[in-house]
């Protein structure tokens, strides 16, 4: 499809100039005008929080654009390896079910239980905390049917000992609350560790309550908003599989590629999660990791590695017919 308006959000193999990037390379030949949020040193809570952060210029609006692209692993997988497994897959699901959002109802439309919660806000943003313990909590409640993510962030070791919960919907277990897995810090500060928990309901939701299953006084989470996931025209989500480097790169990091299949696995799991208009992109498929990599510093694309990736996602959207922008 030639002349969508598309947003890419990532690292540096995304952030990279010139007419030989994968992503420009896109550009020029399917005539796309495109918003490049991507920069290059970040891992995925940096690059999570400008999609979902308060008030940012490349804060993630309701249907800016027809086509998103996200490429976001490969500095946690060099950095942290597989204990940067967990943020990486929260920070996923969170860009994915914002990206997705057919509306946000924030604090002002939802009613907070009395008693175990208070609430903050300011310009386009709301939170919540669930401040006290007990076995169970109850969360806004909102009376809507439909396929719906739970965006929060975890309380940190610091302010409590934390705890995981089952998410109790009408009085069925349909998703788990992790406060410890969520609370992962970004490096640059931007972000709590933010992440969602994804719950698709047919009858209207009148009660949500949190069930602890460890941890005894600690909080819950930091409610942030719940998203609408749009089941009927939402943007199409591009998302490149991780890719193998030469060996020698491994060398003194936390990557292997046992780190990036796990990754790319992560990936295709979310995606899923989240909904058919999620397009994983087999990269691997063809990858030459000697000749696919910079000589110089063998974590970045070559030209033919660009070209590569950017062929992989041509494809990937010519097997997509049944998709079209609707707006």
């Amino acid at each position: 499809v030639k002349g969508l308006d598309a947003v890419a959000y990532g690292h540096s193999f995304v952030a990279w100039e010139g007419r030989r990037s994968y992503v420009n390379r896109l550009v020029a030949e399917l005539d796309w005008n495109l918003t490049n949020a991507a920069f290059g040193g970040g891992d995925p809570l940096d690059v999570a929080a400008r999609v979902i952060g308060m008030d940012g210029p490349h804060q993630w609006k309701p249907r800016p654009a027809h086509l998103v692209l996200i490429d976001a692993a490969t500095n946690d997988m060099f950095g942290s390896g597989m204990a940067g497994l967990t943020g990486y897959r929260n920070a996923m699901r969170s860009m994915l079910a914002r990206v997705s959002a057919e509306g946000i109802m924030d604090g002002d439309h939802v009613n907070y239980p009395g008693g175990q919660w208070w609430a903050e806000s300011g310009g386009d943003w709301h939170n919540g905390s669930a401040r006290l313990g007990g076995p169970t909590i109850l969360l806004p409640g909102f009376g809507r049917a439909g396929k719906w993510a739970f965006g929060y962030a975890g309380i940190p070791a610091s302010l409590s000992e934390g705890a995981k919960f089952d998410v109790l919907i009408n009085g069925v277990k349909m998703g788990e609350l992790d406060c410890h897995a969520s609370c992962v810090p970004s490096p640059r500060g931007r972000t709590r560790g933010h992440s969602v928990t994804l719950v698709n309901s047919s009858v209207s939701v009148q009660q949500i309550t949190l069930q602890r299953q460890s941890g005894s006084t600690g909080g819950g989470p930091w409610f942030d908003a719940y998203w609408k996931i749009d089941e009927v025209s939402p943007p199409l989500i591009v998302l490149p599989k991780p890719v193998y480097s030469p060996f020698a790169a491994y060398r003194g990091t936390h990557c292997t590629d046992a780190v990036v299949d796990a990754y790319g696995e992560a990936l295709v799991q979310v995606a899923a999660e989240v909904g058919p208009h999620c397009v994983v992109v087999d990269t691997l498929a063809g990858w030459d990791r000697d000749l696919m990599m910079l000589p110089n510093d063998q974590m970045h694309p070559s030209p033919r590695g660009h070209a590569h990736i950017a062929a992989a996602i041509r494809e990937a959207l010519r097997a997509r017919p049944d998709w079209w922008p609707t707006y």
